[in-house]
């Protein structure tokens, strides 16, 4: 499951063209490609989601799309602890007794770059500037993924990250 995981972390973070940091976890052996899945980023109008020479806010909506990897990332933390079951709400205790936030940097909430607080991630859709939503994805009524949506300054600037088994 690590493995898997670990691939799935390193298709989102290039995807996602972050820089700076990221969320990392040891590994006992290197990604197999063969169980390696790839997250699926998707605009709603098919336009490009990574509009990062925005003049209204480009580097705080790449803030928001960093923000919207680590949320990933911590949900398969979240899983791999889990037995396999990814979270159905950020406060949702896992079976070690920890909540989606508590696999995210420093253990807390993120910061929302448009509002400075740290408010992110939230239960459902991404509903303003900033925001990273999370929702949980039912497979015969389990929760094995996850769609993680985050707004940049507006509608159009969306980015949704989703995984679920095939």
């Amino acid at each position: 499951m690590r493995t898997k995981m670990w691939g799935t972390i390193l298709t989102l973070i290039a995807l996602a063209a972050c820089s700076g940091p990221t969320p990392t976890s040891p590994v006992s052996d290197p990604p197999d490609k063969s169980q390696t899945q790839e997250l699926q980023l998707v605009s709603p109008s098919g336009r490009n989601t990574h509009n990062y020479g925005n003049p209204r806010g480009g580097s705080m909506t790449r803030r928001t799309w960093k923000s919207a990897a680590w949320v990933a990332a911590a949900a398969h933390e979240y899983a791999a602890d889990n037995g396999g079951l990814f979270p159905t709400g950020v406060r949702q205790p896992n079976a070690l007794g920890h909540t989606l936030i508590d696999y995210l940097p420093g253990g807390r909430l993120l910061i929302n770059p448009f509002t400075g607080n740290r408010t992110e991630p939230r239960d459902g859709p991404a509903t303003h500037s900033g925001a990273v939503g999370y929702r949980e994805i039912l497979i015969e009524a389990y929760p094995l993924g996850f769609t993680v949506e985050a707004m940049g300054f507006d509608t159009s600037e969306m980015l949704y990250i989703e995984y679920k088994p095939e």
